[in-house]
C-alpha cells in the first residue's frame, strides 16, 4: 500500500511540476524570443509602357521614426542608412572582380547594431567590445577578418571617404570619382561570422560580409551618404510580444508615410516554431504522466479493495460488538492516512531532488535567452535556467486532493460489507 501511494503521488507531483514549467516557459518565451518587423525600401517603380523598372530614392525622417518607436509593444528600434566607403589606408577582403577602382566596403548607419538581421539570426556575434547604441557618435563595429587584415584593435581610429558602387557593362566600378567628404570613426566592437554565409565568395568586394562596417549615423552624414535626421534604408522594430504583431502592424500603417515606397515584413517564425514544438512536448508529457497516474490509481484502488475485503472477519467482529459503521470506516481511513502521510512525505522529498533535473531534461532545448540591455550592449546573451518549482500552494492542493480521494476510495471499497448485518458477515465467514 505504501509503494502504491508513493508511486501515484510522485507521478502526479512530477506531472504538475512539468506542466507548470511548460506554462511558465511559454509565457517567458513570448517576451524573450520576440518578433521583428522589418521595413525595407522599395527603390523601384515599374514603368508599364517601357516594361522596365526605374530606381528611385526613398526615405523617412526622424519624426516618423519616433512615431514608430512610440507604438506600444515595440521594445527596441533601429533606423538605417547605408552607403559605400573607401580609405587610403584600408585593405578590404578581395571579392569577385576585385580591382583598385571597386576596392571598397559597405557601411551601414544604425542605432542598434544588435538589431541587424544577421545578428538577430545568429549569423554574427560580437567577439570583442560591444554593439552600437543610439547614443554613440563617430563609432564603428567591424568584422574580425577586417581587423586582422589591417592590424586594427578596439579603440583604433579608421579614416574613411565616400564611394558609390555601380555595375557598368558587367564590371563593378566606383562612380563617385571626386572625393569631397571624409570622416573618422573609432572601433568600439568587433564581430565574427559564426555560420557560413551562402554565396559570400561570389560577391564583389563591397558585398562580402567581412567588408561590412556598422557605424553611428553621424559618420554617414559627414560622408554625405545620408542627410541628418533622414533614413534611406528602412528600419528594424523589435516587438516584445509576438502575439501582438498584427495589431502593431496595423498601427504602423496609421503613420503618415508613403507606404508604397516601403515593404513591411513581419517575422515571428522563431516564436511560432518554438511554441509549436513546446506545445507538442507539453501535451506528450501530460499524456504520459496521466496514463501512468491512471494505471497507478487503478492498481492502488484494487489493492485497497483487496485489503479491506481481507478484513471482513475483523469488521464483522467489531460490528457485532456494537462498533458503529461510521467508526469502522473512520478506523480504516485513519490507518490508510498514516501510511499515506509517510508515502506522500517521501514522494515530496523525491520531487525536490529530481524536479529541476526533469524540467531541464524535458525542456532544456527551449532555452530562455534574457534579451535585456546586456544583449544590445555587449551582444552577450544570458541563458536563464529553466526551473519552475511547484509552489507551496500547488503542493498543498495536490496533496490535499489526494487525501480526499483516499478517503472516498476507502468508503467505496467498504460499501460491500457496510450494507451487511453483523450476522450476515459472520454467516459468510462460516
Amino acid at each position: 500500500m505504501f509503494l502504491a501511494i508513493f508511486i501515484l503521488t510522485t507521478l502526479v507531483l512530477i506531472g504538475y511540476s512539468l506542466h507548470s514549467a511548460a506554462n511558465q516557459l511559454i509565457d517567458e518565451l513570448r517576451y524573450t524570443t520576440g518578433g521583428v518587423i522589418y521595413l525595407y525600401p522599395n527603390h523601384f517603380d515599374f514603368i508599364e509602357n517601357q516594361e522596365k523598372e526605374e530606381k528611385r530614392s526613398v526615405s523617412f525622417d526622424v519624426k516618423q521614426y519616433e512615431q514608430m518607436r512610440a507604438i506600444e509593444g515595440i521594445e527596441y528600434g533601429s533606423a538605417k542608412n547605408y552607403g559605400y566607403v573607401k580609405g587610403t589606408d584600408i585593405r578590404f577582403i578581395p571579392g569577385d572582380q576585385d580591382s583598385p577602382d571597386n576596392h571598397m566596403g559597405r557601411i551601414n548607419g544604425i542605432h542598434h547594431s544588435a538589431l541587424e538581421q544577421d545578428f538577430l539570426d545568429g549569423n554574427f556575434q560580437i567577439c570583442e567590445g560591444r554593439h552600437l547604441l543610439p547614443e554613440d557618435s563617430t563609432s564603428l563595429v567591424i568584422s574580425h577578418d577586417l581587423a586582422v587584415l589591417n592590424d586594427w584593435s578596439l579603440g583604433d581610429e579608421i579614416h574613411l571617404t565616400h564611394a558609390e558602387l555601380d555595375l557598368i557593362e558587367g564590371v563593378f566600378i566606383d562612380s563617385l570619382i571626386e572625393k569631397t567628404a571624409f570622416a573618422s570613426g573609432t572601433i568600439v566592437g568587433i564581430f565574427e561570422g559564426v555560420t557560413d554565409i551562402s554565396g559570400n565568395d561570389q560577391q564583389p568586394t563591397a558585398g562580402r560580409y567581412e567588408n561590412r562596417l556598422y557605424a553611428s549615423h553621424d559618420i554617414l552624414v559627414e560622408l554625405e551618404l545620408a542627410s541628418a535626421g533622414m533614413f534611406n534604408d528602412g528600419a528594424v522594430l523589435l516587438v516584445q510580444d509576438p502575439a501582438s504583431m498584427s495589431k502593431i502592424g496595423s498601427l504602423l500603417k496609421d503613420i503618415d508615410l508613403e507606404w508604397e515606397d516601403w515593404i513591411v515584413r513581419q517575422n515571428s517564425f522563431n516564436y511560432q516554431k518554438i511554441m509549436e514544438d513546446l506545445e507538442v512536448m507539453k501535451h506528450l508529457v501530460f499524456m504520459l504522466i496521466s496514463f501512468a497516474s491512471l494505471v497507478s490509481g487503478v492498481i492502488f484502488f484494487l489493492l485497497l479493495a483487496f485489503r479491506i475485503r481481507g478484513r471482513v472477519h475483523e469488521a464483522g467482529i467489531l460490528l457485532s460488538m456494537g462498533v458503529k459503521v461510521q467508526e469502522l470506516i473512520l478506523q480504516f481511513i485513519l490507518e490508510i492516512l498514516m501510511v499515506a502521510v509517510l508515502a506522500k512525505t517521501v514522494a515530496l522529498g523525491v520531487l525536490i531532488m529530481i524536479e529541476q533535473i526533469l524540467q531541464v531534461y524535458f525542456f532544456g532545448d527551449f532555452s530562455i535567452i534574457d534579451m535585456g540591455e546586456d544583449v544590445y550592449h555587449s551582444g552577450i546573451q544570458n541563458v536563464k535556467m529553466i526551473y519552475q518549482p511547484l509552489s507551496f500552494g500547488s503542493i498543498s492542493i495536490i496533496l490535499g486532493f489526494g487525501i480526499l480521494l483516499l478517503c472516498v476510495s476507502v468508503w467505496i471499497c467498504s460499501i460491500p460489507f457496510i450494507r451487511l448485518k453483523p450476522r450476515q458477515i459472520m454467516n459468510k465467514l462460516s
